[in-house]
C-alpha cells in the first residue's frame, strides 16, 4: 500500500497533470483565439489570486476593445496652454446597440464625463478628484464587475478549466487518509 499510493499519484499526473501536446507551431498570432470579451479574459487570466473577478485592467482593456471596434474614436490634439497633446474620445452612438451589458456600462461611464460627445482623457483624472464623481465612478466599476461575473457564470468558469487531475488526486488523498486510519 505505501508503494501503490505514490504510483497512483504518478499515473494521475501523467494522464491529467501535464500540459497537452500542441502540434501548432505559429510564429505570430494576429487573431484572438476566442470570442470572449477582454473583461472575461481578464477575469480568468490576469487576476490569479481571485479567478473569476475582473479588475481595472479589464476595464481598460474593454475601452481599448471599443476603440478597436470603432465604438469609441481616439485622437490627440495639441493643447496650446500646456504645449502638450491631449487625448480625446468621441462616442459612436449608432454602435451602442451592439454592445454587451458590461460594454454598455463602460460606454455610459465614459460618456457621463464627456462634454458634447467628446471626453478629454487628459483631464479625466482631475474630474475624478471630486469625491462625488469618484464615488459614482467606483459604483460604476462595481456594477461593471458584477455584469462581467454574470457573463462568466453564463458560460461557467469551470468550462474554461480542466480539473480532472486535481479531482482525482484529491480523491486519492482522501482514500489514502481513510485507508491509513483504517489500517
Amino acid at each position: 500500500i505505501p508503494f501503490l499510493s505514490p504510483i497512483g499519484a504518478i499515473i494521475i499526473y501523467l494522464r491529467h497533470g501535464r500540459e497537452p501536446k500542441v502540434d501548432y507551431d505559429g510564429i505570430y498570432e494576429r487573431e484572438l483565439p476566442t470570442d470572449d470579451s477582454p473583461a472575461v479574459v481578464n477575469a480568468l487570466v490576469d487576476n490569479k489570486s481571485d479567478i473569476g473577478n475582473p479588475n481595472m485592467k479589464g476595464f481598460e482593456a474593454t475601452i481599448l476593445s471599443l476603440i478597436d471596434r470603432k465604438v469609441l474614436d481616439l485622437y490627440s490634439k495639441e493643447n496650446s496652454e500646456t504645449e502638450t497633446h491631449d487625448l480625446f474620445l468621441t462616442f459612436n452612438y449608432d454602435s451602442k446597440n451592439e454592445l454587451s451589458d458590461s460594454e454598455t456600462i463602460v460606454f455610459d461611464t465614459l460618456e457621463n464625463f464627456a462634454d458634447d460627445g467628446t471626453l478629454n482623457l487628459s483631464t479625466l483624472n482631475d474630474t475624478l478628484q471630486n469625491s462625488f464623481n469618484a464615488g459614482w465612478f467606483a459604483d460604476q466599476i462595481k456594477n461593471w464587475q458584477s455584469h462581467v461575473i454574470f457573463e462568466l457564470d453564463d458560460n461557467g468558469v469551470e468550462s474554461y478549466f480542466n480539473d480532472t487531475g486535481s479531482s482525482q488526486m484529491f480523491g486519492l488523498a482522501i482514500f489514502g487518509i481513510v485507508l491509513g486510519i483504517a489500517i
